[in-house]
């Protein structure tokens, strides 16, 4: 649990510093490039398939609980805490995304532009369309915690070698085989529920 998932390949020049935080994860075709400054990414953020994180021009900051969506375009902005950044958004340099606040998918948040806390913002240029109500708060940030232990199971399964890979294999095999009446015999109950025994 406490190791970063990552899946890409992450492009750094020499003196750039990037830091990804406990249970974060970097996923398939994400890019992640430091030209002259940092990037930090808090703990337990997703950093989805495709988004590009390019800090030319300054830091880029991502805080913990944070989803970034897949093909996202960030410069050197600021993303606070439970922040969620919808897919295909574009986050220009200077920006800052507050706590807790919802960029909706395809948004553009404008260089320079503060997004207020706990607020849903969309649209070119992204406008604040109202306050998220508390079961939005709650579904987003069980989206993100979610999207960690996907990370979490994609880190294990990335890590097996051979003899494990062959193992799950013969283990499925075996599983597609066996009979309706192995498993009724085991107490077990199968997902079709014309074979379920009662």
């Amino acid at each position: 649990g406490s190791c970063a998932f990552q899946t890409t390949r992450i492009h750094l020049t020499n003196y750039v510093c990037l830091q990804l935080g406990q249970r974060s994860n970097v996923w398939y075709g994400a890019i992640i490039k430091g030209d002259t400054a940092s990037v930090i990414i808090g703990e337990r953020t997703n950093i989805k398939d495709r988004a590009i994180l390019a800090a030319a021009s300054g830091s880029i900051n991502i805080g913990s609980n944070v989803t970034v969506g897949q093909g996202a375009v960030l410069g050197a902005a600021k993303i606070e805490d439970d922040a969620f950044v919808g897919m295909g958004s574009t986050i220009g340099d200077g920006a800052s995304v507050g706590k807790g606040a919802y960029v909706a998918p395809g948004a553009v948040v404008e260089a320079g532009a503060t997004v207020p806390a706990g607020q849903l913002v969309s649209g070119n240029p992204a406008a604040v369309v109202r306050a998220l109500s508390e079961g939005e708060v709650l579904g987003l940030a069980n989206t993100t915690e979610a999207l960690v232990q996907l990370g979490e199971m994609h880190n294990k399964e990335c890590m097996k070698g051979f003899i494990e890979i062959e193992q799950d294999k013969t283990d499925a095999k075996w599983v597609e085989e066996r009979s309706i009446d192995y498993d009724s015999s085991l107490g077990l109950l199968e997902r079709n529920p014309r074979a379920q025994v009662w």
